[in-house]
């Protein structure tokens, strides 16, 4: 894919190293992202195993925690993604797999954040659900299959508008390093381009973290009654104990 020096956004100047050979830093750039996503890789499928292996994990407390586990699995083979496109330096124009592998990247990249961030969200639900209303929880598997659904659905409609036009994903050129980097695309675009990496980010982020703040928030005033009540039953359990123990003047009277 050949890419005309007045198409980059962020500079004009067309003399471009061509890489032939990945670098020192390419090398250990890749370890950097392979590695940690190896281990990820690992520890995510040993909680798939489990929660396949042991029926009594499979309740609707623990759902939430392996959709959110589901997530981070896919973090994880993104990461080895990453290495062709975030790992390697493209100094030379991308080629069009590698402008196909940025794009793949980006979107799945996008539904991933956003679907952990509502998945987390669903987490903070069950567990301020589960601790205010201990005898009577709300949360129910029917709740949760319909939290996950819209958050899915959510992560997708968010991430499908750089497809129709609104902003863009694929390679962009730094304007100080002159090194191809893979983003979303909304410099020289204009304003209502540039309008959806901020909208996304309230929409997928901003709104999440507040909501997960609201629901966890609703457990620190149950904690602290419980820790009151806890203290007051302490002192009430301590003063029958040590009224059932005899003064030492009732047993002097009973020696005499």
């Amino acid at each position: 894919m050949e890419i005309a020096s007045g198409d980059i956004p962020y500079s004009t100047n067309s003399t471009l190293v061509n890489m032939t050979t990945p670098s020192g830093i390419d090398v250990a750039s890749a370890l950097l992202v392979g590695i940690p996503s190896t281990v990820q890789l690992l520890l995510c499928g040993f909680v798939f195993f489990i929660f396949y292996r042991d029926s009594s994990l499979r309740t609707v407390f623990n759902l939430p925690v392996v959709n959110l586990v589901a997530s981070d699995f896919v973090r994880a083979i993104l990461g080895f993604l990453a290495i062709p496109v975030y790992a390697i330096w493209h100094t030379d124009t991308p080629s069009t797999t590698d402008d196909l592998l940025c794009v793949v990247y980006r979107f799945v990249n996008n539904v991933q954040l956003a679907w952990s961030s509502w998945a987390i969200v669903i987490v903070a639900y069950s567990r301020s659900d589960f601790t205010v209303n201990l005898f009577t929880p709300t949360f129910t598997k029917k709740k949760f299959w319909i939290a996950a659904l819209i958050s899915w659905l959510g992560a997708l409609l968010t991430s499908v508008p750089p497809f129709l036009g609104w902003s863009s994903y694929g390679f962009h050129r730094d304007a100080t390093s002159y090194v191809y980097v893979c983003q979303t695309g909304t410099v020289g675009k204009g304003l209502l381009h540039a309008f959806y990496v901020p909208s996304s980010c309230a929409v997928n982020f901003l709104v999440p973290n507040v909501l997960v703040i609201f629901y966890f928030s609703r457990i620190i005033p149950l904690s602290i009654r419980h820790m009151r009540n806890r203290k007051v039953q302490t002192g009430q359990l301590n003063a029958v104990v040590l009224s059932a123990i005899p003064s030492k003047t009732e047993q002097r009277r009973k020696q005499q």
